[in-house]
Order: structure tokens, then sequence, then C-alpha cells
């Protein structure tokens, strides 16, 4: 999967570029449409702009109030004043205290369990057996490890509450992704279970559509239905999944398909989609011409370089 994957990604990378650096100069950018205004990035305090809007009618009062050089006053916003700064001190002397790890070892819980997975999977192409390998290898195994890694890392650098707001946040978000997963993963199962890989498997063969062009489509439609890149790939791969056996179609190549269907046309449905757009500044508009587009030329390139790779399989 790794070697045949990235005989697909580069290529479809860099055509995708190619085809998109084209598509360019047909496309007009216009930033009055494309672009989000700083006033709709940034909330603005009313506050503030209060305070720092310079008044429009002359001031009447007294000289000392009219000079520039008058002493503040000594008051309740005096005083709430000397609060302010001192919060603000006391927060710049804590970040300037707060230690950073570099950047080498950030990162190093997301590559100790890549590491570990990949070991894995050459340990199973040696066939190396070991009761200790293929516990650390296991995915999950490998992934508890980064997390519990990760967690220890950042307790040295960052106060228990932030660290246990981000956990949350982390389950709150992945817990869907999960659930979501699981079901479409189960669905490979239940046709099987169900005798509809028979009936799959008999309508495959008359040869109405190649079996990589059929999980292309599917995953396509479930993307575009459903929004999720994983769900769509998952769903698509779990259909040919229980008759994959019976195909002339190595398994990789099906799960390839999936993934490059899974990719085409993200669009308002898709998390990702207001992600891109939220991080970058655009607006719907511009998330189109900057995400869309690029997403489905690189679903449309990659499919027929796997169908081609189907080939010489």
């Amino acid at each position: 999967m790794f070697l045949l994957g990235l005989t697909v990604g580069l290529p479809t990378a860099l055509l995708t570029m190619f085809a998109y650096a084209g598509l360019l100069r047909v496309m007009k950018w216009t930033p009055e449409l494309d672009e989000l205004a700083a006033d709709d990035d940034e909330p603005v305090d009313s506050g503030t702009l209060a305070h720092d809007a310079p008044s429009e009618q002359p001031s009447t009062g007294s000289a000392a109030s009219r000079s520039p050089n008058r002493e503040p006053v000594t008051g309740e916003s005096g005083v709430s004043g000397a609060r302010t700064s001192t919060q603000q001190a006391v927060q710049e002397e804590a970040g300037a205290t707060r230690r950073e790890p570099a950047l080498f070892v950030s990162v190093t819980p997301v590559l100790v369990s890549l590491l570990l997975i990949a070991a894995g999977a050459a340990a199973e192409a040696l066939s190396i057996k070991s009761a200790t390998v293929t516990l650390l290898t296991d995915p999950v195994i490998a992934l508890f490890l980064g997390a519990g890694l990760a967690y220890a890392l950042a307790s040295r650098v960052r106060p228990r509450e932030e660290i246990s707001a981000a956990v949350g946040t982390a389950l709150s978000q992945c817990g869907p992704i999960l659930v979501l997963s699981g079901i479409s993963g189960s669905l490979g199962s239940i046709i099987e279970g169900s005798g509809m890989a028979d009936v799959l498997g008999k309508a495959f063969s008359t040869g109405f559509l190649p079996p990589l062009l059929l999980v292309w489509l599917v995953a396509a439609v479930l993307h575009i239905a459903l929004g999720s890149i994983s769900v769509a790939g998952i769903t698509a791969a779990g259909i040919l999944a229980p008759i994959a056996g019976s195909l002339d179609t190595p398994v990789v190549l099906v799960a390839l398909a999936a993934g490059s269907g899974a990719l085409f046309v993200p669009h308002v449905s898709s998390n990702f989609f207001w992600m891109f757009q939220s991080l970058l500044g655009f607006t719907t508009r511009g998330t189109v011409k900057t995400h869309a587009i690029p997403m489905t030329l690189a679903s449309v390139i990659s499919l027929p370089i796997i169908l081609v790779m189907s080939l010489f399989a």
C-alpha cells in the first residue's frame, strides 16, 4: 500500500499542480468576492473601538481636561487600569519563562507511531514471528504509545488544565469520525453475511463496469452525499471487499480507487471545506476555487493511473 500509494500519489500531485496552474489562467481571482475582509475574520471589541475612536465633537471642559499632559484620574478606572497592567505583566512573565520544546521533539510522538506501524508491516513481510513485535506494532497500541508520549511531553511545558481541554476537544472531534468509520467498515461484513456478496459478484462479472471504476464511482457519490472522505472511501472499499478475492484486481488497487473517488468534489457538506475556509480567510467561492477544484482534479487524474497499474498487476 505504501509503495503503490507513492507510485500513484507523486505523479498525481505533479499533474494536478500543472493542471491547476493552467486553470488559474482562466479563473479570475477577485479579492472582493473570494477573500474575507479583515473585519469578517477578526472580532472587534466594541469597548476598544469606543476607547480608541476619535471624538467627532470638540471637547468641552476645563483646560486641564483638554491638556494632553494632564495627570491620569485616580479613580475606579485608574484601579482597573493598574490591575490590567499587573495581569498583563504576569502573563508576559509566564510566557517568557514557558519552555518550548524543539520542533523535532514536538513531532516525535507522530514519528514513533508511524515507525512502529511501518515496522509491523515490514516484520509481516519478512515473516518475523515475535509476540513483542506484534504487540508494539499493532496500530492501536502504536497510536496509544504516541498519544501517551505526546501527553508526557506536553505536561512538561503546559498546565494540566490546558492539556485536559485539548484532550477533551480531540475526543469530541474524533468520536463521530470513529463511529461513522466503524459503521462503514462493518458494511463489508454485512454484505458477506447476508449473501449479497454472491449477488454483487455476479453483477460485477458481467463486465458492465470495471471493478476499479465502480468503486471509484461509489466513493465519489458517497463523498458528495456525506462530505466525509474517510467514510466514503471505507464504505466503497467495503462493498467490494467480500468479493475482492474472486476478482482479478488486487485488493490494494481497490483501496486506492476508493481513496481516489473519495476526493471527488468536496463541497459545503465537508468539515474540511469549512476548516480550509476559516484558516485561510476565503469566502465560499474562494474555497471552491482553491480547495474543491484541486481536490477534484487529483481525484480525476489519479483514476487513469490506477487503471493503468491494474493492467500490469
